[in-house]
């Protein structure tokens, strides 16, 4: 694609930020307020079913602080991307800015992936813990699906740093012409 199209797309994709960080977190927080049944899985380990009148006010927390602390992360990498996605629609792609909100958007990346594996067996546990009395059972795997989203926030985050030297050197080779 020509550098045009790119800063094109970049610029769209940037004003539809906003209206995503907005929607998504309240739909899907209504969603756990109005639900009285779901499925949910993480990484493909651990999965829960909560069937017609098993959701007690302790899964709907429980759901509710996951998803809280989940688009935290969300939220935080979608708005660093916007600032590389508006600096690449000016034409501007190594600036100071772009890079540093793409070397935010790979943290918030990894710490998503890092999240889901740490504090979602931890949720899944204690939701388990709410649908069977007196029964503990913790499940913690590795899976393809978090293999490979490990894998891509790595590569993500040195792709960050590499940028952040390419930036870099190109200000100080702006420096001497």
């Amino acid at each position: 694609m020509s550098p045009k199209t790119i800063s094109h797309l970049a610029g769209i994709l940037g004003r539809l930020i906003w209206p995503f960080a907005i929607i998504l977190p309240i739909v899907a927080l209504i969603l756990i307020g109005l639900t009285d049944e779901f499925e949910l899985e993480v990484f493909g380990t651990n999965q829960i079913i909560v069937e017609k009148g098993q959701m007690t006010p302790g899964i709907r927390a429980l759901l509710f602080a996951f998803a809280v602390g989940y688009f935290v992360l969300f939220c935080y990498g979608l708005f660093a991307i916007q600032k590389t996605l508006s600096e690449a629609s000016m034409g501007q792609w190594l600036s100071a800015k772009s890079v540093v909100g793409f070397k935010q958007f790979a943290v918030a990346t990894l710490a998503i992936v890092l999240y889901e594996a740490i504090v979602g067996p931890i949720a899944f546990a204690l939701m388990r813990m709410q649908l069977t009395t007196g029964q503990f059972s913790f499940e913690i795997g590795v899976t393809t699906d978090f293999v490979s989203s490990l894998f891509t926030a790595l590569v993500m985050l040195v792709a960050a740093q590499i940028f952040s030297v390419g930036q870099a050197a190109y200000e100080e080779n702006k420096s001497f012409i």
